[in-house]
Order: structure tokens, then C-alpha cells, then sequence
């Protein structure tokens, strides 16, 4: 009965946030999937090998399954986002990622047009992201699809190459892990038109799933595809997630055909003697009779003789004085169609390079403070940092991005002039905290008066002041003061906002109530549901449903949980009701306000979660306490369990108690004390009252409301 369920079922790709669960009465209808997805485990799966489903993809020409290539373990090592001829369509932050249902081979490709023709790609990078019990490893296929297809979609197979994805990190996590393969033995050589280059496999099974990352905020589209194996068409990526703007698959461009591949002097290379013989290297073997000393220039001046032998790829051009004169950028230059290729006669591609003749590098001398001294006035402050040089700069080159500050939250570059007759630099600092501060200048952002590049410098500094205050957590075995109060909380993704009996500072500001998310978290500024189902480990990156940061939030124990009432696992709490319920113990002016959370795992509402805050009347410290009930673990969990408190996560002002992914549990029974020692007595802060509808700072684009979700079928908890 395999063939009629798998023509039942209509698949498209996944991605990690939603919920997409619909029912026709065919069939399951089982869109593609993206990793702000809430994936739901199906009661009937169609398992359709990925054999058979590849097989039904594949051209008439290509009926007859071809050898497979050797998997390349080790990535070619290329950076992929600066190497020569790298092309990217994405803005390097990761929104999401998409996938296959698991067991359906899919197959996920951007467009790649050539700048010029013909080209060749050589190399490309993917980035994968996975969900809590993901693999960290997935075997995928490197695939490359002519655009000889209707319309110019994905036609005819030129080739596939087995890789494996090591080190998948978590989602969220907006930064992209690359890894790169070399795939020149595809021979990819592109004459006309497009190709459309990405990544092909199949998720195993439910809880073993890798997604390829997806950009769906940033630059230029992909215009990718997506294969559906079952109706055996090319689909637009776009039809299933109008957001997407372009996969993380980056490829490296190179011109087809005869073209210089390297130099020596190399390009954007520095010499400190004046040559006067060159080496070029080209792709294919040349025709000696077409090969003159005068086909390489060097600042306008021909060559004087060319050294080649018949057959080889490298060729030397000597010049009886050197053609490098002055200080600065040296040109080298082979015109289009110089000399030809052997035996096919392709002329060479125009080649033009640049190296720099520099008799002294350019390279930081001293700084002020000097490197490991110390900025004396206390931060917060505004500070000079003046850069001393071995030579005169020229102040075209010099702007405040030059330099770069680490290691001390907020920490900025305000302003920058050239003083001591070009011999220094003077950047003005504004510096928030007091700590450590390293202040770095790259190679090449600053030249000498000849147009020569800097030497890299890095250096560390101690900043007078108060470091950032953070919150020190301590263990301890309280246990749960039971709430008598039911604030109402009774929902799957929803904040209720609660007056506090008293005001409580967190991280130093002063609050009267606060928004109780039914995901586990207090949340004192902005109200993140719904959408706060997607956890991450601290600091947050903001809501992916909202687009508000998650600063100034509380996570006594964040995950995809719900409090409706009366789902199975409530039964365990009093009343057999899930909830959050609320009690204040002890007297003013040192009371306590408790707040309890009675839930269930989205998951698994057969796994009750018990767990409670503890906000105390006046404490020096901003005390607040976390302590862990029973939390029954879960037959399965894709959203990682996270505790601990989150001031500014772009100031790196955080604390973390864990952040442990599923089929790993959070502790029980146990309790935890954070309390805040400030450095000094901070200034009086007003009072603040959280709202439902606070009004976030500036964020990324605020994503719409995710689709309506279906509660999970319970499943049977195994047996031990």
C-alpha cells in the first residue's frame, strides 16, 4: 500500500517555527516545513525511501543511476564569506531553515547567474541548523540543476556530489556555521543562462533532522525551488514561505575557459623589493606561438621576454629593469584574447592585478594608554586613544570603523583625527563600564602616504570603573510555595499581566507588575507571545514572531509549554487544573511574592512541569528566587529548556543557569538564588509598568502571527 498513501500525501518543505498540521479527507497534507515551525510528530507516516524518490526526479538521460562519488568528509577550508569570487545572497543572519518531511528526499537550490561567460563554480559553503535532538551531523548531496527547465526553472541534473554537515548548531542561533566542499571535479561550466546550485537529502526519521538555513530579512532573492517528490515538480520556495528571501548556499564564481589563477607576486600581496621577473599561472595549457613577452604588462610597461614550456600551466615574463619605480599600488595587466589555449583556442579573460612595493610597512608603534596600561577616569565616559605610528598616514584613509573595541559591553568609537603630522591617530572612545577592553586595527584599513596597507594590530586595556552588573546564582533546596490565586493563565502562548503587590527592581530598574508567559518566563517590558515558544539559550536574540527583544525577561524555565486547564497532565496538580497561580508570604516591608507555574510540555501534555519565581520586597540585591518541582521529562522536546535572566543581550548583560536540549532534562527539586551586588549605589531609576502592548525598540521586521496550530495527539509514554 506504499505507492497509493505516498500519492495521497502532497509534501512540501518545512522550516523551524511554525505549526502545520492540516487534515483533508484523502489524506494528511504535510506542507514544507521551517524551522519557526512547531513540527508535529503524524500518527501515519508515509515512508517512501529515498531511492525511489530519486528516482522519479531523474531526467530520462539519466534513468540509470550513476556511480556514487566518494562522500567528502573534510571541507575544502575556503572563507566563505570573503573568498575571491564568492556569491552571496543572503545577509548573513539566520531567520529560520527548511526541510523535507522526514523520510521524503527533498531538495532545496538557489539561482546562480554568472556575471560573465563562461564561468565556472568551483566551491560551495552551506549552513545548516537543527532543532533540540537533531543530528549534529547530516549526509546531504551538493547538487547543481541547469535552468532548461519551463520558464527557466530546474531542469536537467549536471551533477551531485555526497558531503557531510559537521557541527549543526541549534536554532535560534543568527549566525551561520559554514562548511565548504570543493566541487571543481563536477566540472560546472556555464556557457549561458543560470544554474541553480543547493543541497540535497532526506531527514531520517521525526526526531533525527537537520534544516538548510534560510534568510527571509536580507539581501537579493535566491529565486530558489523546491522539488516536490510526489507530484514531481519544481516549486518556488517562495509559494510555501512568502518571506524567503534566499537559501544559506554561497558559491564561489570563477571564469571558465583560460584565465590567470594566480601570480607571484601574488595579488594584494606586499614586496619590499622591486621584481623584475613575474610568474602567472593560468588554468589550461597555452599555445606557444601565441604567447608574447609583451601579453603582461606592469604599470603600463611590456615585458621584455616570456619563459614558457609546451604542455604545462605556468609561465615566467622577465624584465630587464624592473618595472616597479615608486612606492604604492603596482598594476599587472593580460588583455582579453592575449594568446589561446591548447588545443581547444580559448583566449585568455582579461586579467588586471594589483600588489604594493612598500620599503617600510605601515604598522602601529606605540598607543596611548600604552598596551596593557590602563584608561584612568572611571567609566562611564568619553575617552581619547590616540594610536601612535611608524610612518605618516594619509588621512583619506583613516575613519572612526577603523577601529574596532571587544571585550567591554556598549563600548563605541565616536570620532577620529590625525594629528603629530600624520604620525598619529586620535580615536575618541565612549565607554560604559569598567573592565577589560581590547582595541584592534585590521590589516589594510589604514595606508601610508604611498597607498601602502597597515599591518594588523590588537590591543588589551583595563577600563577604571564598574564592570556591567550581573546577576550570581547560588543553589539551594527550597521548595514551592503553592499559589492560591489564579491570575487566568489558562492558554498555549499567552502573557498575563500581573500587578505586583510591590515594587520590585530587576537589574536596577523599578517595576509594579509584570506579563506571566505561559512558556515559563516573566517578561517585564515586552510581552513576547505569542511566538515564545522558540527558546534560546541567553542571551535571546529577539522574538522571531514579534520582533521584540527579550531584555529585562526572567526565565525561571523557558519552554513550549501550555496551561489550558484541563489537558492530561494536569491531572497531577491540585484541583486536576493546570494554571499559574500566585501567593504572597511574610510582611511588609519584606514580603515575598510567589509565582507558580502548573503546566503541561506542548509536546507531551502527558509530562507536567511544575516550577516557581520568587520576587522579594526590598532587597539590596534585586534578590529573586527560581526554584524546580517535579518536571516529568518528555517522550520528546525540539525546543531547549532555559533558566537564568536577561538584561540588555546586546550589552551582554545576562546570566544563564542552563540551557539543555532534549533527551537531556533540566534538574528537579532543587532551587536557585540570583541576587545583583552592584559596584556602587546605582541612581534612583522610576518606576516602570510593563504592558501588553509595550512599544519595542527598533528590531528586525516583525514576522505575522504564525499558523493556527492543532493540539498534538497524545502519545504513549514507553515502557521502561
Amino acid at each position: 500500500m506504499l505507492l497509493p498513501l505516498a500519492l495521497a500525501l502532497c509534501v512540501a518543505p518545512f522550516a523551524p517555527g511554525q505549526r502545520t498540521h492540516r487534515e483533508s479527507s484523502k489524506g494528511t497534507l504535510t506542507f514544507p516545513r521551517s524551522l519557526l515551525e512547531r513540527q508535529q510528530p503524524k500518527n501515519q507516516q508515509v515512508q517512501t525511501t529515498p531511492d525511489s524518490v530519486k528516482d522519479r526526479h531523474q531526467s530520462p538521460k539519466q534513468a540509470v543511476p550513476r556511480p556514487a562519488p566518494p562522500i567528502q568528509e573534510v571541507p575544502s577550508g575556503i572563507d566563505c564569506d570573503n573568498a575571491p569570487g564568492i556569491v552571496i545572497h543572503d545577509d548573513g543572519t539566520v531567520e529560520t531553515g527548511y526541510q523535507s518531511a522526514p523520510g521524503i528526499l527533498g531538495i532545496f537550490i538557489d539561482k546562480f547567474t554568472p556575471a560573465s561567460y563562461p564561468s565556472t563554480y568551483t566551491s560551495v559553503c552551506l549552513a545548516f541548523m537543527r532543532l533540540c535532538g537533531g543530528t549534529t551531523s547530516e549526509r546531504v548531496e551538493v547538487v547543481v540543476f541547469d535552468d532548461d527547465g519551463p520558464g527557466g526553472s530546474p531542469g536537467t541534473e549536471l551533477g551531485a556530489m555526497p558531503v557531510t554537515i559537521d557541527n549543526i548548531p541549534i536554532f535560534p542561533d543568527p549566525t551561520p556555521v559554514w562548511t565548504s566542499f570543493d566541487i571543481s571535479s563536477l566540472n560546472i561550466v556555464v556557457n549561458d543562462g543560470s544554474v541553480y546550485i543547493g543541497a540535497r537529502w532526506t531527514p531520517p526519521s521525526f526526531f533525527d533532522r537537520a534544516y538548510l538555513a534560510s534568510d527571509e530579512n536580507g539581501r537579493g532573492s535566491g529565486d530558489g525551488y523546491y522539488f516536490d517528490n510526489v507530484s514531481n515538480v519544481w516549486t518556488p520556495i517562495g509559494n510555501f514561505f512568502p518571506q524567503y528571501r534566499a537559501m544559506f548556499v554561497r558559491a564561489v564564481e570563477q571564469l571558465g575557459g583560460l584565465a590567470v589563477v594566480n601570480t607571484d607576486p601574488a595579488v594584494g600581496s606586499v614586496v619590499s623589493t622591486q621584481p623584475a621577473d613575474f610568474v602567472v599561472d593560468v588554468r589550461e595549457p597555452v599555445q606557444p606561438d601565441t604567447l608574447q613577452a609583451n601579453d603582461f604588462t606592469v604599470n603600463g610597461t611590456a615585458a621584455d621576454s616570456a619563459d614558457y614550456t609546451p604542455g604545462t600551466t605556468t609561465m615566467t615574463f622577465h624584465f630587464a629593469t624592473t618595472p616597479v619605480v615608486t612606492q604604492g599600488a603596482q598594476t599587472m595587466h593580460i588583455a582579453q584574447g592575449a594568446f589561446l589555449s591548447d588545443p581547444s583556442g580559448d583566449p585568455v579573460h582579461e586579467f588586471n592585478g594589483t600588489f604594493y612595493y612598500d620599503t617600510l610597512l605601515l604598522q602601529m608603534d606605540s598607543t596611548v594608554p600604552p598596551v596593557g596600561g590602563s584608561f584612568s577616569s572611571p567609566a562611564p565616559g568619553t575617552y581619547q586613544y590616540d594610536v601612535n605610528w611608524n610612518k605618516a598616514v594619509d588621512p583619506a584613509s583613516v575613519q572612526t570603523s577603523d577601529l574596532t573595541l571587544s571585550g567591554n559591553p556598549g563600548a563605541t568609537v565616536t570620532g577620529v583625527s590625525v594629528i603629530n603630522g600624520n604620525m598619529t591617530t586620535r580615536f575618541m572612545l565612549n565607554i560604559q563600564f569598567g573592565g577589560s577592553l581590547t582595541a584592534s586595527i585590521a590589516a589594510g584599513t589604514i595606508t601610508d602616504q604611498f597607498g601602502n596597507p597597515n599591518n594588523a594590530f590588537s590591543g588589551n586595556y583595563t577600563v577604571q570603573g564598574c564592570p556591567p552588573n550581573q546577576y550570581v546564582v547560588t543553589q539551594g533546596n527550597d521548595t514551592i510555595v503553592p499559589g492560591d490565586t489564579n491570575i487566568g493563565s489558562n492558554c498555549d502562548e499567552c502573557d498575563t499581566f500581573v500587578p505586583l503587590p510591590f515594587n520590585f527592581q530587576l537589574y536596577g530598574t523599578t517595576y509594579n507588575g509584570v506579563n506571566v508567559s505561559s512558556n515559563g518566563r516573566l517578561d517585564f517590558v515586552n510581552a513576547n507571545e505569542p511566538g515564545g515558544f522558540i527558546t534560546a539559550c541567553l542571551p535571546s536574540p529577539p522574538s522571531y514572531i514579534t520582533g521584540m527583544p527579550y531584555d529585562n525577561t526572567i526565565f525561571p524555565l523557558w519552554q513550549d509549554m501550555r496551561t489550558d486547564a484541563t489537558l492530561d497532565g494536569c491531572a497531577n496538580f491540585p484541583g486536576a487544573t493546570c494554571g499559574v497561580f500566585t501567593s504572597v508570604t511574610g510582611s511588609a516591608p519584606n514580603r515575598i511574592f510567589n509565582i507558580e507555574w502548573r503546566t503541561v510540555l506542548y509536546w507531551d501534555e502527558t509530562a507536567p512541569q511544575n516550577f516557581e519565581v520568587r520576587l522579594y520586597e526590598n532587597d539590596p540585591n534585586g534578590r529573586f528566587d527560581v526554584v524546580f518541582g517535579t518536571l516529568t521529562p518528555p517522550f520528546y522536546a525540539e525546543r531547549a529548556w532555559v533558566s537564568g535572566v536577561q538584561g540588555d543581550g546586546n550589552l551582554g548583560i545576562d546570566t544563564e543557569d542552563f540551557c539543555v536540549c532534549w533527551p537531556d532534562s533540566p534538574p528537579q527539586n532543587q532551587s536557585r538564588t540570583y541576587t545583583l551586588t552592584p559596584c556602587a549605589t546605582p541612581s534612583p531609576t522610576p518606576t516602570a509598568t510593563p504592558s501588553p502592548t509595550s512599544t519595542p525598540r527598533p528590531t528586525p521586521t516583525p514576522r505575522p502571527s504564525p499558523i493556527p496550530r492543532v493540539r498534538p495527539t497524545p502519545h504513549p509514554r514507553p515502557s521502561p
